[in-house]
């Protein structure tokens, strides 16, 4: 085997030694740069969901005063609902052979209901940050 002059291989192991140096370099920007998005992503999840529970519970006030108006409407229907239809079937009735000859028909199948907004259950929230 020839044999090379005492010399000739560290020009390649110094330039090897300066791209890993560089690389690592590069590696350890990559990952300050990850870790710093990560920390930001974070960041941005924990403000994300204070603002969605913050939402939530607005909403959840919200649904509380409309529940109450609807109450509050549900009694002025009942109200109305006794006060005019009932004394209105009452006096069709009492006068039934007049609303006959009339052609007129009989006020019957009315009926007063009510439904409450249903609450945000915790469990059938989304997650606002997945």
């Amino acid at each position: 085997m020839p044999s090379l002059p005492p010399g000739a291989f560290r020009a390649v192991p110094a330039a090897l030694f300066g791209v890993g140096t560089v690389a690592g370099a590069v590696g350890s920007g990559l990952g300050a740069m990850g870790a710093r998005d990560l920390v930001a992503a974070h960041e941005r999840q924990a403000a994300a969901k204070q603002q969605y529970e913050s939402r939530a519970a607005v909403s959840e006030d919200l649904r509380e005063v409309a529940n109450q108006r609807l109450i509050d409407f549900s009694a002025l229907q009942r109200e109305a609902f006794t006060g005019v239809v009932q004394r209105m079937v009452v006096w069709l009735r009492s006068h039934a052979k007049q609303v006959r000859e009339s052609d007129r028909l009989l006020v019957d199948g009315l009926e007063v209901s009510l439904s409450l907004m249903p609450p945000l259950s915790a469990a059938k929230r989304p997650s606002p940050a997945g």
